[in-house]
């Protein structure tokens, strides 16, 4: 992700493209969006990547007005509210600003460092001396990550219920565990997942064919939709 973001040529810019073409091609003029990226970071060698204005840099560029707002009707009242709305993570839970955004974007999500974990279940089971393997930490974290994505997309228009069921949203995030889906089927019950090819590839890479329902991901190739009754959708590349 960081690489990606790091090019200096657009074209080059990868993800940024496909998030791009995206809102170009499957969100309407009249639904919020909200999308969430990393904080600014910097290499060893203190090269400094600032994920949220390098994404606004190029969405303006691609012609999208990041001050443009739409009428959101909110207790029978309507008002102005951006339609789109970038932020990074850890400003993702216990917020309802976004939640007339029927859209929203996780690029790239947050991962506890497996130390971190290490040291967190230590503690939590009195045992200082305690051994984990290598495999059971990347499941525990990969399970801090569906919850830190999950906690993200309920930010937006499908924590509100209406007749039992969440409303219509639409989450494309980014991510590289094919068990990803797994961890978070659990808490959207009821999904339907769906897959197609990523829209830029890259030259250099070979591509590996895939198709739906099959939902293993592959290298640089997919993109994964989730729906839950027909509407909500999640998207995940790697």
């Amino acid at each position: 992700m960081r690489q990606s973001f790091a090019k200096t040529r657009r074209d080059e810019q990868l993800v940024i493209k496909e998030v791009i073409h995206a809102m170009q091609n499957f969100v309407s003029e009249d639904e919020g969006v909200s999308i969430i990226v990393f904080k600014p970071t910097s290499d060893k060698f203190g090269k400094r990547v600032d994920f949220q204005k390098v994404l606004e840099a190029d969405l303006e560029n691609a012609g999208f007005d990041l001050s443009k707002t739409i009428p959101v009707s909110i207790n029978g009242k309507v008002v102005q509210k951006p339609k789109i709305c970038v932020t990074t993570w850890g400003e993702h839970t216990a917020t309802n600003d976004w939640s007339y955004c029927t859209t929203q974007f996780q690029i790239g999500i947050l991962h506890r460092d497996t130390l971190d974990l290490m040291g967190n279940a230590a503690g939590q089971l009195g045992n200082l001396n305690i051994e984990l393997s290598h495999k059971l930490l990347l499941d525990i974290q990969l399970s801090e990550v569906a919850h830190c994505s999950y906690q993200a997309l309920n930010r937006i228009n499908c924590r509100h219920v209406e007749n039992g069921q969440a409303k219509p949203a639409t989450i494309w995030l980014f991510h590289d565990s094919d068990n990803f889906q797994k961890k978070l089927e659990t808490v959207l019950e009821g999904a339907q997942w769906l897959g197609w090819r990523k829209h830029n590839k890259h030259p250099e890479k070979k591509l590996r064919t895939y198709s739906a329902p099959t939902t293993k991901a592959t290298v640089e190739t997919i993109h994964k939709r989730v729906c839950r009754k027909g509407r909500i959708e999640c998207h995940s590349r790697r």
